[in-house]
């Protein structure tokens, strides 16, 4: 026979192209299965494996059992050896019916069918996993440790190793065969010719691209390679191999190809891109060796089409990416509720890293907080294989709570089997809290339309129940039976009053002068006054930023803010204890950072009073700023405080927040715009006197009381007083008068002809005339109305005879300085 022999050609490919799959394993059959097998029961920790051979294809000298020819299969190999029981069986067994069904199956101790799988000893429960090898044989695996079958994916990641196996021991099948042919030359011609056909199979089935390159020329090609390069394999035996390279890769490829021939030492396996006649491009995985082919040096090449896989990959590397960029947290997890992927957004959210995240159970997230019933609903869900759609609140590694939209989605193999679990979830914790705070200024908007609602005619009851009160309590002696009667009248009603103007504060429509103010020094100012307020058994402690700076506020407010505070925090604390007055300076660097609340940017003063007191339940916080809401015993408190107080804050620009918990104190925290410039003076108002004068002073009233109270107090002043019930009287009484009026003391809203009406024709009359306005409406609602009037043109009812005595006095005085 010539080395030219179509035979002999056939043969030494086959062995050639099992030799470089094999990778440095024996082309020896027992050999290769020991190897193989010593790796895969170590690395997956398998008590046994099995490999079995049709046994018309194993050569008399290499089958441990059987004939040849005989319709079942042999055992070529087994591991451990004392688990070896049955060598041969028959096509009719059980396990080779199941396997002509389903190439690839597992199955695990306790049912009849696993029974009928045995063929070893001491087969105690466990699972077993059958491989088809290809139509030649199978694989069988036992592990002795399993409770259960194999899970499709597992079964999934041994496939390719496998499907490289069943390559392998073909390639040592036609080895065996052309050793067992050369040993047996004699044999008939037509064993020779069936021989023949299984290795022509061997070479010209493989899903790889297989040619011998010799002095740069293709010598050898199988289908696959021709089919790839889109020609025929005759045109392309003698073409050179570079041609089909793609032009970009052609020097690369050609260095690599040089380099080996001279005895250079590279890698065996590299990617490159090839081109077909149609001059389209794809992506090959290449494994060449150096051979001897027909006596000469040649390159043995095995290519494969890579293409798809690298798209794939493309794809999958894409979706990680989004995945891991996205402002959604995502953790996937598998069927027993361990995590197997968090991106980088779930550990910003959480606070925890993937590391400490990976592996765990995701309720270590679980806030104590969270509704049970949430969680029966979404397990029932997910059991059900639907996807579920809720809010969770977790708690974060430092402790807080966080509120997500969260989506959970079972996830599905090839097989419609659940595999795990996909969560996305977005944080809508700031959402939520501004949510709450917008409904929050909607309940004091409306608690504040109905307090400027009922003012007016509160304020004119009121104006006379305190005028005539005090008037009595000036004209009956200290002994007097009636003295303490009267007396409780009136402290009911600066009672009354007080309740209205804080109504009015909280819901802004109270008018204020806003001043630069020192923060600082308006404690310190009010630090006596608050030692007395809080008794003996409190002590108090002031931590003031000397650096803090000033605010843009009403000093007044401000102070009822501290009052209120420090008051509550002394009710707290019915056994004493200490109250803390704070101040520092805190920025916020954007709308969207980590603070507690949400801020527009900018430098803020954090103005915080602490107690020690009892503290409050979460019940409690969540209406502590709701008006009349009190947990205070009856007639000890109206609910106002921190109602008053957070319209106050609200008023300023400013933000509020309450800490607390049961049995560990109170802390309210108050961010203030901070401004950089220095504060204003403040001017105090003195009232410890009521001022006379002799002047002419028309009062228009509609309401009968109040005007015989203002004309009584005027009168007692030494005023010459004129009076009108409302505007069109007045104007007639001013024209009858020819104009000697000094002051007009006007209420703002009356029937025929309100004061702002009648004031604008006197004027017109006189323009020197000084006009005083006076109203049981808010400052705020008489601007509303049109009048434009400030802080000092405008007395609000009810008043007391020394302000009104002084507000007149100072009114009158500027037209003489004039």
């Amino acid at each position: 026979m010539s080395n030219h022999d179509p035979q002999r050609v056939i043969g030494d490919i086959s062995i050639l192209y099992e030799i470089s799959l094999a990778v440095g394993r024996s082309l020896d059959l027992r050999t290769n299965c020991e190897g193989f097998l010593q790796v895969l029961l170590a690395r997956k920790n398998l008590a046994y494996g099995g490999v079995w051979i049709r046994t018309s294809l194993l050569s008399l000298p290499t089958a441990e059992n059987g004939t040849p020819g005989e319709d079942g299969f042999s055992l070529v190999y087994g591991a451990p050896m004392f688990r070896i029981r049955e060598r041969t069986i028959a096509h009719s067994h059980p396990l080779v019916q199941r396997l002509e069904r389903t190439p690839i199956f597992s199955e695990a101790a306790g049912t009849a069918v696993f029974d009928e799988l045995v063929t070893e000893n001491r087969i105690r429960g466990g699972a077993y996993a059958l491989f088809d090898l290809a139509g030649i044989g199978f694989l069988k695996l036992y592990s002795g440790m399993r409770r259960t079958a194999f899970r499709p994916e597992e079964l999934n990641q041994l496939r390719n190793a496998v499907s490289k196996f069943a390559v392998s021991i073909e390639g040592c099948l036609a080895h065996q065969g052309l050793l067992w042919e050369i040993a047996e030359r004699t044999q008939a011609q037509a064993s020779l010719r069936a021989s023949e056909e299984r290795y022509r199979n061997v070479v010209e089935h493989a899903s790889d691209g297989i040619i011998v390159i010799e002095d740069g020329l293709v010598v050898f090609t199988n289908g696959r390679a021709a089919a790839m390069a889109g020609t025929s394999p005759s045109a392309m035996r003698g073409a050179s191999f570079i041609q089909f390279v793609h032009p970009a890769e052609r020097q690369r490829v050609l260095d690599i190809y040089k380099r080996r021939l001279a005895g250079d030492v590279l890698p065996s396996v590299y990617e490159t891109h090839l081109v077909n006649a149609d001059g389209k491009s794809f992506t090959v995985e290449i494994t060449a060796s150096l051979i001897s082919y027909d006596g000469k040096p040649a390159t043995l090449v095995l290519f494969r089409d890579i293409t798809e896989r690298r798209r794939v990959e493309a794809e999958r590397a894409r979706l990680a990416l989004a995945l891991e960029q996205t402002a959604d947290a995502v953790l996937i997890s598998d069927t027993q509720n361990r995590i197997q992927y968090v991106n980088t957004a779930f550990e910003a959210i959480t606070g925890y890293s993937r590391s400490e995240l990976l592996g765990r159970d995701p309720s270590l997230l679980k806030s104590e907080l969270e509704d049970a019933d949430s969680f029966r609903t979404m397990r029932a869900e997910l059991d059900a294989g639907r996807a579920w759609h809720g809010r969770l609140q977790s708690r974060r590694k430092d402790g807080k709570l966080v509120m997500c939209d969260t989506i959970v989605t079972p996830t599905r193999d090839e097989f419609g089997q659940v595999v795990g679990y996909i969560s996305v979830q977005r944080d809508i914790t700031r959402e939520l809290q501004m949510e709450e705070q917008y409904l929050q200024s909607q309940k004091m908007e409306s608690i504040g339309r109905l307090a400027g609602g009922i003012a007016h005619d509160f304020n004119n009851i009121m104006t006379a129940v305190l005028g005539f009160g005090t008037m009595i309590l000036d004209q009956v002696g200290n002994n007097h039976s009636l003295r303490h009667a009267v007396e409780q009248i009136v402290s009911a009603g600066e009672r009354a009053t007080n309740l209205t103007r804080q109504l009015l504060t909280f819901s802004r429509k109270q008018m204020v002068e806003v001043r630069n103010l020192d923060l600082n020094a308006v404690i310190v100012e009010m630090f006596n006054l608050l030692r007395r307020a809080l008794g003996e058994d409190v002590e108090l402690v002031t931590q003031l930023d000397d650096d803090a700076g000033c605010i843009q506020a009403d000093a007044g407010l401000i102070q009822q803010v501290v009052m209120n505070l420090s008051i509550n925090a002394r009710d707290a604390m019915p056994r004493g204890g200490t109250l803390t007055i704070r101040t520092e300076v805190v920025r916020q660097a954007s709308k969207t950072g980590t603070s507690e609340i949400v801020l527009p940017p900018g430098d803020y003063i954090l103005l915080s009073v602490s107690d020690t007191g009892h503290g409050m339940s979460p019940q409690v916080l969540a209406h502590v700023f709701e008006p009349f809401y009190t947990t205070k015993p009856k007639g000890k408190g109206t609910g106002l405080g921190l109602a008053t107080v957070y319209g106050i804050v609200q008023q300023c620009g400013g933000r509020i927040k309450i800490d607390s918990a049961v049995g560990t104190g109170t802390t309210v925290r108050i961010w203030l715009p901070r401004l950089t410039t220095t504060s204003d003076a403040i001017p105090v108002e003195i009232e410890d006197h009521a001022e006379r004068g002799t002047e002419t002073i028309l009062v228009v009233e509609d309401e009968d009381l109040v005007r015989d109270l203002t004309v009584r107090i005027l009168h007692s002043l030494g005023y010459n007083v004129l009076e009108a019930a409302n505007g069109k009287e007045g104007l007639a009484l001013f024209n009858q008068k020819h104009g000697r009026v000094d002051l007009v003391l006007t209420d703002v809203v009356m029937p025929c002809m309100g004061g702002p009406e009648m004031a604008e024709n006197l004027l017109q009359i006189n323009p020197s005339l000084k006009v005083l306005y006076t109203s049981g409406f808010t400052e705020i609602a008489v601007q509303e109305r049109g009048v434009p009037v400030g802080k000092r043109r405008l007395i609000q009812k009810p008043y007391t005879r020394e302000l009104l005595a002084k507000r007149i006095r100072d009114m009158l005085s500027e037209s003489r300085h004039a």
